[in-house]
């Protein structure tokens, strides 16, 4: 029973052979699929003409030039026309082409590259503590346990910044922030109310015990 037909499949040397035009190439295609594992082409160029939907003068014009390049090598059995391939076509059929490889590997290296860059920018914390590395990991940690957007790293630096500057860059000040805002449940790191409250006090202490002279 004679094999149901499905398709064509253009190996990558054939497909990328610029000696060859396109019904060449469709031609050359077909012959190498029929003629994989030593095997003989045996179709007539009435028939690939009919196929291709080509003229027949133009099926016998890529024959010709197929056998020229020395693809193909035709053979009569006294009946009819063999077609096999040679052996330069075998040999570019199933070598893998390099300078695909090293364009890919190149390719990889440039994306691998262009990672290791935009991971390497470093976040610069205001107080080098183990215990102010801590807090900040449990700040971070707290933020994305709300389902707050994650800082960007410019975004974490801002943050960063702010932090040293409503603490008066005192470091147990900015951990008593970091600590007010978790208790809080807020999105942002703000100014001590407590130590804010504490100074309305004390003015107001001291404007009790002037007035009292």
């Amino acid at each position: 029973m004679a094999k149901e037909f499905t398709g064509v499949w253009i190996p990558k040397a054939i497909y990328q052979d610029d000696k060859l035009s396109p019904t060449d190439k469709i031609i050359l295609s077909d012959i190498s699929s029929l003629c994989s594992e030593g095997g003989f082409y045996f179709k007539t160029n009435e028939t690939i003409a009919k196929e291709v939907n080509i003229s027949v003068p133009s099926v016998t014009r890529t024959i010709k030039k197929l056998t020229s390049l020395n693809y193909i090598k035709c053979e009569f059995n006294g009946r009819s026309r063999l077609i096999k391939l040679m052996n330069p076509l075998i040999k570019m059929i199933k070598q893998p082409n390099q300078n695909d490889d090293a364009a890919s590997s190149n390719r990889l290296d440039s994306i691998h590259s262009s990672k290791q860059k935009k991971k390497h920018i470093s976040i610069e914390r205001p107080f080098k503590s183990k215990q102010f590395d801590e807090i900040w990991d449990i700040w971070i940690d707290e933020r994305k346990q709300q389902k707050r957007k994650k800082y960007t790293e410019r975004g974490e630096q801002a943050a960063l910044h702010n932090l040293q500057k409503i603490s008066n860059n005192n470091e147990t000040t900015a951990i008593e922030i970091i600590k007010q805002s978790i208790t809080q449940g807020w999105a942002g790191l703000f100014a001590l109310k407590t130590r804010a409250k504490r100074n309305e006090l004390n003015i107001e202490q001291a404007l009790k015990w002037a007035s009292s002279k």
